[in-house]
C-alpha cells in the first residue's frame, strides 16, 4: 500500500520541472545575449567599412571605428582581430570575435564577419 501512495511527490516534480525551467530560460537568454553580440560585430564591420571607403578617410581609419563601435556596445575583448584591404575599388572589412557559449565567455575566433563598400574617390 506504501508503494502505490503519491505522497510526498509534489516536491520532487517541482523540483524537476523547476529545473528543466530554469535550463530553458537560461538557453534562451544565452541565444539572444550571442545573436545580440553577432548583430553588434556585423554591423560594426559595416560601418567600418563604408567610413574606410570614405574619400578623405584611410582603412586603418575604419579598422578603428570598428573597434571604437564595439567598446561602446559591449566589451572590446570579444574582438579579437580586426583589418581592411583596399583593391580594385572596393573596401573589405574583417572581423573576427569571440562566440559567446556561456556569458560572454565562449570560443576566441569564433565568428568571422566581411563586409564591402565601394571605396569613394576625389576624381571627377
Amino acid at each position: 500500500m506504501l508503494l502505490k501512495s503519491e505522497r510526498g511527490s509534489a516536491p520532487a516534480e517541482f523540483v524537476m520541472v523547476g529545473m528543466l525551467l530554469t535550463f530553458l530560460t537560461l538557453a534562451i537568454v544565452q541565444l539572444a545575449l550571442g545573436l545580440y553580440i553577432r548583430n553588434v560585430v556585423h554591423d560594426a564591420a559595416i560601418d567600418g567599412a563604408f567610413h574606410a571607403a570614405l574619400a578623405d578617410t584611410t582603412v586603418a581609419e575604419g579598422e578603428d571605428r570598428v573597434l571604437t563601435i564595439v567598446s561602446r556596445s559591449l566589451n572590446a575583448d570579444l574582438v579579437q582581430a580586426v583589418w581592411g584591404s583596399e583593391s580594385n575599388g572596393t573596401v573589405t572589412m574583417t572581423v573576427q570575435a569571440t562566440l559567446p557559449l556561456l556569458g560572454l565567455w565562449g570560443v576566441p575566433y569564433g565568428m568571422e564577419f566581411s563586409a564591402h563598400a565601394p571605396a569613394e574617390t576625389l576624381d571627377r
